[in-house]
């Protein structure tokens, strides 16, 4: 686990200061859990380790997941994520995403 949340961490900390010089934090967390849901579906986790997949193809299909309110930043973001083989990680990305806004707006995760 140590080793996903190495690999995640700058990936994490660049969407983040992305969104936040958007002041587009919640939308941002949101499209990051969107991403890991979808890419742990077994399918798409398959076809992403598949010699047959490609960045462009991923990108494609992610962005078919979420819809037509994507911005282009974001857009960038999955282009980066899917160039670098980083999809597949993208559960732990969102983790550390909503980790990184609580900080930022100073909530805290309580279980009751």
């Amino acid at each position: 686990m140590s080793s996903l949340t190495t690999l995640a961490r700058p990936y994490a900390k660049a969407a983040f200061e992305l969104a936040q010089s958007d002041n587009n934090l919640a939308v941002w967390d949101d499209l990051l859990a969107a991403v890991a849901v979808a890419t742990a579906q077994d399918s798409i986790a398959d076809w992403l380790e598949s010699p047959q997949s490609t960045a462009d193809k991923a990108v494609e299909i992610i962005s078919s997941v979420l819809g037509a309110d994507v911005d282009e930043r974001f857009m960038g973001f999955l282009n980066v994520l899917a160039s670098n083989e980083r999809l597949s990680i993208s559960g732990e990305i969102s983790h550390l995403f909503k980790q990184l806004r609580q900080e930022a707006e100073k909530r805290l995760q309580v279980r009751v």
